[in-house]
Order: C-alpha cells, then sequence, then structure tokens
C-alpha cells in the first residue's frame, strides 16, 4: 500500500490529535512534528515514534519523505504556512477558520490552487456519523423542504488566556460558531443571505468579566428564505454540548438532542441525568479519524478534498457578518 509522509504542523491538543491519528491512519505515516516550542515538538514526536521534529514549518515541509501537511496552529498563521506548504507542493489539511480575514482566506484558496495542491478545511462535524445520517436524511428529501435550522454550541471551558485573542483567533464567531455557520451551508443546501446578532460577556463563575464576547446568539436568513438561530457559549461548566436541527416541511432531523447519548436533562429529583462529554476531542473522536482517513484517501486517489477552500471562505464570510452585526447592531447582508 502506498502511504504518505505527513507533517502536523502545530501540538496543541487539536494537533496532538490529528498527529495520534495519522499514526492510526493505514495511508498515512508521521513524517513530522512541528510546533514553535521546541520542548512540546521533541516530547510529542518522542512519545509516537516520530523521527524528526523542529521548529520550523518549512523545514518539515522541505524534507523530500513529506507528502502532506496537517495545519493546526494559531487561526492568524494559517496563511503564511499555507503558503510554505504550496512552495514544496504539499497537500494540505487545515484546521479552521482558514484564515482571520476573507482576503487572506481567498488569498490561501488561489495560492493553493495556482501550486495545483489540494486544500481542506478542517470541519470534523461533516464527517460525524449522526450529521452525516442527517444529511444523507436532508439530501434524499425525506424531510421535505428545509425551513428551520438550529444550532447550539457550548463549549464546557473557555480557552486559555491570550494577549491579543481577536488578532489570534479571532474571537467567538470565528473560532466556535464557525462550525455551525458551515453547518448551516451544509445541512439547508443553500447559502447565508443575512445575519443578525447579540453578543454578550457574561461574567465567569469567578465573578471576572470576560475581555471578549464569551456567548452569542445570531440569526440567519438563507437564500431561499429559510431562517436560523446559532447559540454559542463558551462557558457551560456542565459539559461540552453541541445540538442541532433541521426543521422542513416534511420533518425534522434531530442531533445531539434528549433522546441521544450526549444530550443533558435538568438535574432534578424527577430528571433522568444523561452522559454528557468533557471536550470536543471526546465528542468528536470519531469524526476526527473518519475525516483524515477520508482526507489520506482522496489524496491517493487524486480526488478534490471533501471540504473545499471556498468551503471554508463562505462560512467565514459568515462568521465575520455575524461579528460585524453584533457590534454594529444592524442585519449585515452578504452578497
Amino acid at each position: 500500500m502506498q502511504r504518505l509522509g505527513v507533517a502536523v504542523i502545530g501540538t496543541g491538543s487539536m494537533g496532538r490529535r490529528h498527529a495520534e491519528n495519522v499514526c492510526r491512519t493505514p495511508e498515512l505515516y508521521l513524517d513530522s512534528i512541528v510546533d514553535v516550542r521546541p520542548e512540546v515538538a521533541q516530547h510529542v514526536a518522542a512519545e509516537l515514534g516520530c523521527s524528526f521534529w523542529s521548529t520550523s514549518a518549512e523545514e518539515a515541509l522541505a524534507r523530500p519523505s513529506c507528502h502532506a501537511a496537517v495545519i493546526a496552529t494559531t487561526a492568524n498563521t494559517h496563511p503564511d504556512i499555507i503558503t510554505l506548504a504550496a512552495r514544496y507542493h504539499r497537500d494540505i489539511l487545515c484546521e479552521k477558520p482558514l484564515a482571520l480575514t476573507e482576503a487572506l482566506a481567498q488569498h490561501c484558496i488561489t495560492t493553493a490552487h495556482d501550486a495545483g495542491i489540494r486544500l481542506q478545511v478542517g470541519f470534523m462535524r461533516r464527517y460525524d456519523p449522526s450529521y452525516v445520517q442527517a444529511y444523507a436524511a436532508l439530501r434524499r428529501g425525506d424531510l421535505g423542504t428545509p425551513l428551520l435550522f438550529h444550532a447550539i454550541a457550548r463549549d464546557r471551558l473557555p480557552g486559555p488566556a491570550t494577549p491579543n485573542a481577536l488578532a489570534i483567533h479571532g474571537g467567538i464567531f470565528l473560532d466556535s460558531a464557525i462550525h455551525d455557520f458551515d453547518l448551516a451551508r451544509w445541512l439547508m443546501q443553500t447559502e447565508v443571505a443575512a445575519v443578525s446578532a447579540q453578543a454578550a460577556r457574561l461574567p465567569r463563575p469567578s465573578g471576572a468579566t470576560p475581555e471578549l464576547p464569551n456567548a452569542a446568539t445570531i440569526q440567519l436568513r438563507f437564500s431561499g428564505g429559510a431562517i436560523g438561530v446559532t447559540e454559542v457559549f463558551d462557558h457551560a461548566l456542565y459539559g461540552y454540548d453541541i445540538r442541532t436541527e433541521v426543521i422542513g416541511s416534511a420533518g425534522s432531523a434531530q442531533i445531539g438532542l434528549p433522546s441521544s447519548p450526549y444530550a443533558l436533562s435538568l438535574l432534578t429529583a424527577q430528571s433522568h441525568q444523561q452522559h454528557c462529554f468533557r471536550d470536543y476531542l471526546e465528542r468528536f473522536a470519531t469524526a476526527y479519524e473518519l475525516e483524515l482517513r477520508d482526507w489520506a484517501q482522496r489524496m491517493l486517489g487524486d480526488q478534490p478534498p471533501a471540504v473545499t477552500g471556498e468551503d471554508g471562505l463562505a462560512a467565514l464570510r459568515i462568521a465575520i457578518a455575524a461579528r460585524t452585526a453584533a457590534e454594529t447592531q444592524t442585519t449585515v447582508h452578504l452578497s
């Protein structure tokens, strides 16, 4: 079997999981580990049996044994690393968001296209079996015409406090809600035409108020007239809670609602307690593995990526529109 050497660039919790999954994927092998923190890169490489580590993405990408790259660094670094990968003609799986501005995202797409490489964006929920089943039902027309979209995204704990967080990961709209914006386009099978939003800086249990909004509700209007609501919150201490529903003219598709094992009931004497996941790595463990396997098979089969750079750009446009709508208290129309 032909196998492809992969450089995993960035080994925080997400990059570490990708590196582990590369080791589990028959079509791939872990060619190098890259992290700006040398002690982290060396440690992860040693634990996973990878013989080469570096603090330089270019050094890893230039290796003749490297065929592709998984980019799991902070969002502000994605365009530069994509440019390097294109220079060395390496296919790419890049975590979301593709970039922090539309212009930079378009640059990433153009750079990959001009280099003749494949660029996939890491919207892993499209690979989760429950979402796949809902998508198939919608495509078959089982639910009739999609009319309403509803999404809930609650992280159990916020990420570590980072100076200049907005310039590094883009805030809650680009870093978190963007998953739901991608699902909205994918499941509703149409584009978002207008966005309005409310955002808030809700106090932590400690009483401290975050510097950036940590909660938001976003109203979506789709080009065909359907509407939707997305709620995002980064400090739901009870658990990592992801739910999505699409209501059609003939039925509804429900993902993560109380009938499934990852939904929650109220913790009262009369309620039934159900399991809740601790974080995204637990909830979407299977999705991340399936994503990487599909990406590997598409590269080996000379097929286009399943989630394109254009998909990443479209979700980014919605996220930026939502942030602008919240800041200006206006409705933002997307062309």
